[in-house]
């Protein structure tokens, strides 16, 4: 992703939903951290939905880690306007 980004300067967002958003409070997730974290420090903007974090505890340290958090619903809406190609894993 940090390559698409500075090669051809096509803007990358990555926006983690679904189990994932669990993994991010996860500490037996190391290799998903570290990259989600490697990501936010290339400058890649990363985000999740501030329900999931609320509903685990996490917003502050969420929110520490450098992760964008917005409502899910207004993720979708906006990336949809902003006519935004979708690649899920």
């Amino acid at each position: 992703m940090r390559q698409i980004t500075a090669e051809s300067g096509v803007p990358v967002e990555v926006y983690v939903f679904g189990p994932a958003e669990k993994a991010l409070a996860d500490p037996s997730g190391e290799v998903f951290n570290a990259t989600i974290d490697s990501l936010i420090a290339a400058g890649l903007p990363v985000g999740t939905c501030i329900d999931i974090a609320d509903s685990l505890g996490q917003r502050a340290a969420f929110a520490s880690r450098g992760l964008r958090l917005e409502y899910a619903r207004d993720a979708f809406v906006r990336l949809a306007r902003e006519g935004a190609t979708v690649i899920s894993f």
